[in-house]
């Protein structure tokens, strides 16, 4: 079964990242591309939570509400029309990320300085690189700064947690962090400034890996 589910999920990302491919910039909102990409977006999260639910050694309800704030944030941000959806979308995927957070932390034994360390030391360029990078407007900045902030440290946390177990699945953790750092990154980018025809390809990609791999490697940890 969760062979099976699995391979729904790979599906539903095939067809979401095709009907990118055909989508029109210029097409009314209810065109057969925008249906099916909206369509399979909204069934990602979903059957990642079926992933989970019947692959998880020890199911965490903290993984749960990271899916479901996930699942809102993809509805937020399938067409964003204004300030207010992408706020809405920002909000949703930063309480997804304390959820993993708190999640990962609870699987953590101890707590490793050196990764710290080095964990702080690449987290602060990289929080201010990410305001240059971005280019918020001003009213945008304070909530940029602060999502990339717990963005490093979902890649904390699983640093921390590979250093701790030290085995495949807390690896799959930190490379969904990473994934994660990628796919908003290129969000903010485009969200900022001109979308490029086949932009959402750069965003949507590594964030169905980073979903996954975070998924997979919790469900396997206890």
């Amino acid at each position: 079964m969760v062979n099976i589910l699995y391979t729904a999920y790979a599906a539903a990302a095939a067809v979401n990242l095709a009907a990118i491919l055909l989508e029109k910039p210029a097409a009314p909102a209810a065109n057969p591309a925008f249906l099916l990409r909206a369509a399979s977006k909204i069934a990602l999260m979903p059957l990642l939570g079926a992933v989970y639910a019947m692959s998880a050694l020890s199911p965490s309800v903290l993984v749960f509400a990271a899916l479901g704030a996930g699942w809102l944030g993809d509805i937020f941000l399938i067409r964003p029309k204004g300030r207010a959806a992408f706020t809405m979308g920002l909000v949703c995927f930063l309480a997804g990320h304390l959820c993993y957070i708190t999640r990962i932390a609870l699987l953590t034994e101890h707590l490793a300085l050196v990764p710290l360390v080095i964990s702080a030391a690449v987290s602060v360029p990289l929080i201010l690189g990410a305001q240059r990078v971005i280019r918020p407007p001003a009213d945008m900045r304070v909530p940029v700064l602060t999502y990339s902030a717990v963005l490093c440290g979902l890649c904390a946390a699983a640093l921390q947690l590979l250093c701790a177990r030290w085995n495949f699945s807390a690896g799959l953790v930190f490379a969904g962090g990473v994934s994660f750092v990628i796919s908003d990154t290129v969000l903010g980018v485009f969200a900022f400034g001109r979308t490029p025809r086949f932009g959402n390809i750069a965003i949507m990609t590594p964030y169905i890996a980073a979903q996954a791999a975070i998924v997979s490697g919790l469900a396997a940890l206890q």
